[in-house]
């Protein structure tokens, strides 16, 4: 068995590939009701509450994917159950259970049934987003090791008098960590890179 067998296998797979297909229209209609209220509030409201109601939304967006794989049970994760042939042989083949199937069903739903089996698209469902949660990740943590690289490699410390009036600024406006400036060879622009050490 190859790995696209072995994960077809697993019943979490079409759990998953159905929980990542309601998400379309999930994360579809949070984006519309984030964006009417965003426009109605525009004007009347302050930039806090702004930022309350996109964070609600976006809140909402990781919400509704894990609320939808808590409600979905495996029974339920297979739109097949609804039309499956009971009376058919255990020994036929997936084509003619296919041939079975698509002849006993309604003109209107043969006409939507396509010729993928919906694990199949399902599992192709999963592979291209588990392809996708890898590569962000993997650009994240790049991100890290190169904002990691910034703060060690081609730096010096900054002029006295820099690190000195940094200091008064950041008391002005109450920081209550110390801030270290470096001047870097691989950066062009001002950059701020968390050191992650608490004080």
């Amino acid at each position: 068995m190859n790995a696209m067998q072995i994960l077809a296998s697993e019943a979490w797979v079409e759990r998953l590939g159905w929980t990542l297909v309601h998400f379309l229209w999930q994360g579809l209609s949070i984006a519309a009701l984030y964006a009417a209220a965003r426009r109605a509030v525009a004007r009347t409201s302050s930039p806090n509450a702004r930022y309350l109601l996109a964070c609600a939304a976006l809140a909402a967006m990781m919400a509704a994917p894990l609320v939808t794989w808590g409600l979905m049970r495996p029974s339920d994760a297979s739109p097949e159950a609804a039309y499956r042939i009971r009376n058919a042989p255990s020994a036929a083949s997936t084509a003619d259970i296919a041939a079975t199937t698509t002849a006993t069903l309604p003109a209107s739903v043969r006409a939507t049934v396509s010729s993928m089996q919906p694990a199949q698209f399902l599992l192709w469902v999963v592979m291209v987003w588990l392809a996708g949660a890898v590569v962000f990740w993997a650009r994240l943590a790049g991100g890290w090791v190169v904002a990691a690289r910034m703060r060690s490699v081609l730096v010096r410390r900054a002029p006295p008098e820099w690190q000195e009036m940094l200091g008064k600024l950041g008391a002005r406006i109450g920081l209550s960590r110390p801030v270290q400036l470096l001047v870097s060879a691989l950066v062009q622009v001002p950059t701020v890179v968390d050191s992650g050490n608490k004080i």
